[in-house]
């Protein structure tokens, strides 16, 4: 299986510096340092979660979550199949709110390609978040969302957050409320958070991570994957994170990292990324 993979870093307000992280599977403190591993490592390290087998399971409607950060001074609602914000939904309270004002109507990522349909006519298929029928791809009948939606096992289903770093463990059993049970590890007898930093001098105040893939799109004739017919779209599942730091030199910062992979058994010759943004500045009545 040919696959393309495409690591986007965006940056909202300023740019910021990084510090250099030593390449190393464990710190001091258990955590994983992610940047530096191989592939063979990460699937060494966390099993399944790494490996090809991480990418057969559909995203699904129903697991879709959300949640509210603010690890710094932006406060906003993240939903887990790509969208920031949702349009006229918790407006000048979680809409990308900085000193009191909401700044965001709906941001998300898109994906798009040029492909050879299954009828040998070229198509232009893109990708989106968008949630509304009135914006976003859905079936004839407006019942199924078509493009990105969460692939199930990446968060606890029993409560209704997105797997964030700071969600704290009010039930007290030992796991972090949101994380899933597969996170656990057994050789140092406790649950790791996937890090995109690593270890914890350098650990974000706030991070959030999810994953989804495309395959719901049924709107056009081409069949990314021949020995799996039901899968649609153009086979791409892509890992997001949102980062935020209450450093004052990034208080006003969250960084969107995707990660982008060709899950499908034909080539994307060409592929783009982006994002669509609406703001509206200063909040929804402005």
């Amino acid at each position: 299986m040919k696959r393309i993979t495409k690591l986007l870093l965006f940056l909202l307000v300023f740019p910021i510096f990084f510090t250099n992280i030593i390449a190393q599977e464990y710190d001091e403190f258990g955590n994983v340092n992610i940047k530096g591993l191989s592939e063979e490592d990460m699937v060494r390290i966390f099993g399944n979660k790494y490996s090809p087998k991480f990418f057969k399971v559909n995203g699904k409607e129903r697991a879709i979550k959300e949640s509210n950060i603010n690890g710094n001074s932006i406060t906003t609602v993240l939903f887990n199949y790509g969208s920031i914000c949702k349009p006229n939904y918790l407006g000048n309270i979680a809409d990308l709110v900085w000193n009191g004002l909401g700044y965001g109507f709906e941001f998300g990522p898109l994906a798009a390609a040029e492909v050879m349909g299954d009828s040998g006519k070229v198509l232009q298929i893109t990708s989106d978040s968008f949630v509304l029928s009135s914006q976003g791809d859905y079936n004839n009948d407006n019942t199924r969302k078509w493009g990105w939606l969460p692939k199930p096992g990446y968060v606890d289903t029993t409560q209704n957050e997105i797997a964030r770093l700071g969600i704290g463990d009010k039930d007290g059993d030992g796991k972090p409320d949101s994380w899933p049970e597969k996170w656990y590890n057994p050789d140092l007898g406790k649950y790791l958070w996937p890090a995109f930093l690593g270890d914890e001098a350098s650990a974000p105040d706030e991070e959030v991570f999810y994953v989804v893939d495309d395959y719901t799109d049924q709107e056009y004739p081409y069949t990314p994957s021949p020995s799996k017919p039901e899968i649609g779209g153009l086979g791409l599942d892509m890992e997001v994170r949102v980062i935020q730091f209450s450093n004052p030199l990034a208080d006003d910062i969250m960084f969107l990292v995707y990660q982008i992979t060709n899950a499908s058994e034909k080539p994307l010759d060409r592929a783009y990324f982006g994002m669509h943004g609406d703001p509206h500045v200063g909040g929804p009545s402005d």
